[in-house]
């Protein structure tokens, strides 16, 4: 039976940040191994005693036991390095990042969604429309906030292609990242594969996500053919509407946040 001896102080070191442990590197000595090739490695790393990927060390749940590496030392004995980090870098849950810009856009609505209108009466004596009054819109250029939101982490499952789609083209139900419903929309999903030896296999997932505060699903409005604008008081509902393009989904039961 394997003998497991923590910390041997060749290599114990830790890093700290602003006053919290950011990194750590430990040793565990496993004696008494029975296996004779390479597989010596794989009985150190399943040694009793020797932490498992993703645990924390005692008193440190900032940390987590992120990779580990098995050195042969001798016919029975084996050097198991402990590396950890900081909780989420080693994705074993989903982690988020965030990146926020200003992006320029044209529109014809202001920030409600309702159409933008410009109105003028001309005099009497105008030759060309004595006093009609008459209603035009108007295309601006403005300055929005951008944000994106990226999700990295693994998921153990039979069908990774089926598992983006439940995401990928969705915008959220309900609030979610201090969004309102339909700000949300999820605009990339990719995967590749972490672990071959799990069954199902783990995937490596990386979700994003694109914010509109006027929402995402699509916009229509009527549009007088003489003028080639929306004519003035559009009608919600009847002379404007909303297209029901992009399903929802509740993003909060797979990626929890705040509010």
């Amino acid at each position: 039976m394997a003998t497991v001896v923590l910390d041997t102080l060749t290599t114990l070191a830790t890093e700290e940040e602003r006053g919290a442990l950011v990194s750590m590197t430990r040793e565990a000595l496993v004696h008494g191994l029975s296996n004779t090739d390479f597989s010596m490695l794989t009985e150190a790393l399943d040694a009793a005693g020797v932490p498992a990927t993703g645990s924390s060390p005692s008193g440190e749940d900032n940390l987590v036991l992120q990779r580990r590496i098995a050195k042969m030392l001798d016919k029975d004995k084996c050097m198991v390095t402990l590396e950890y980090g900081k909780v989420g870098e080693g994705n074993r849950n989903f982690v988020f990042s965030v990146a926020a810009s200003l992006s320029q856009i044209t529109t014809e609505n202001d920030r409600s969604g309702s159409a933008i209108s410009l109105a003028h009466t001309f005099p009497a004596d105008d030759p060309d429309f004595p006093g009609e009054r008459l209603v035009q819109g108007a295309t601006v250029s403005v300055l929005q906030p951008q944000a994106t939101i990226t999700a990295v982490g693994l998921k153990a499952v039979a069908y990774p292609l089926y598992e983006a789609g439940k995401y990928l083209h969705h915008i959220n139900l309900g609030r979610w990242c201090q969004g309102r419903t339909g700000w949300w929309l999820c605009t990339d999903a990719q995967f590749r594969l972490h672990d071959g030896d799990t069954n199902p296999n783990t995937w490596e997932f990386t979700y994003t996500w694109q914010l509109n505060k006027l929402g995402w699903q699509p916009q229509v409005v009527f549009i007088d053919q003489r003028t080639g604008q929306p004519p003035d008081r559009i009608v919600r509902g009847i002379g404007s509407k909303t297209v029901n393009w992009y399903p929802y989904v509740d993003f909060n039961t797979e990626f929890p946040t705040t509010g």
